[in-house]
This record gives C-alpha cells, sequence and structure tokens, in this order.
C-alpha cells in the first residue's frame, strides 16, 4: 500500500515537471514570437493564443505541486496564491507588450491571456478565502 502511494507521488511529480516544462516552453514560445524580426501581422495571434495556453499549463503546474508538497494545508494555499500572482504579472505584462507590438485587427486575439489572467485573480481570491484560519 506504501508502495503504491509513493508510485502514485512519483507519477503525479512527472506529470508536474512535464506540465511546468510545456508550459515554460510555450511561454517562451511566446516571447519568441513577440521578438522575432519578422514583421507579420498574424504573429500577433501565435503571441496571444500560446500565452494564454502556457499560463494554464503553469497554473496546473503550480496546483500539482502544490498538492503534492503541502497537501490542503494553509501552507500549500499560500504557495499556490504566490505562483498564481506570479504567472497572472507575468500574463498580464505580456499581453500589454503584444499589445503595443500588434497591429489593431490582431489585437483582439489578446482578450485570450487576459481571460486566463482574470481566471487566475479571481482563483487567487478563492484560494486565499479557503487557506485563512
Amino acid at each position: 500500500m506504501v508502495q503504491q502511494e509513493q508510485m502514485t507521488r512519483q507519477k503525479g511529480t512527472l506529470v508536474a515537471i512535464g506540465a511546468a516544462i510545456g508550459g515554460a516552453l510555450l511561454v517562451a514560445l511566446s516571447v519568441f514570437l513577440q521578438t522575432t524580426v519578422d514583421d507579420e501581422a498574424q504573429n500577433a495571434v501565435g503571441v496571444f493564443i500560446t500565452l494564454a495556453v502556457g499560463l494554464i499549463v503553469l497554473g496546473l503546474a503550480a496546483v500539482i505541486f502544490s498538492g503534492l508538497r503541502h497537501g490542503k494545508s494553509a501552507q500549500g494555499a499560500q504557495m499556490l496564491t504566490v505562483c498564481w500572482v506570479a504567472l497572472a504579472l507575468i500574463g498580464l505584462i505580456l499581453t500589454v507588450v503584444g499589445v503595443l507590438n500588434a497591429q489593431l485587427p490582431w489585437i483582439a486575439f489578446a482578450i485570450a491571456p487576459l481571460l486566463v489572467v482574470a481566471g487566475l485573480v479571481k482563483d487567487i481570491g478563492r484560494v486565499r478565502r479557503i487557506g485563512e484560519p
């Protein structure tokens, strides 16, 4: 029984590491598309969509890591809140930079990462209320 629990924890750790790497790569791809010399207007779509998906995957990786490490404790809720605040700030900054570099019809796709940031902020409040004694 203990061995099965340990295997489950190891599998969860592998999933969390894979999700963190995948999310970081997606955010890095978004930054790369923002900084390329290619001034195609359609690149803004790739910037915003990969940023939104990367933020979601990184947020899920943070949930998995905090759950494996701290469970449902107040310390886990605090760690999760800090991670989500950092992700929301990164998402907001990269979205603003993308909007400043994009052309008008493609700016509409900036709604995707902004919705993810809004969801993170909403969940931050929810986790803070749960984590309070």
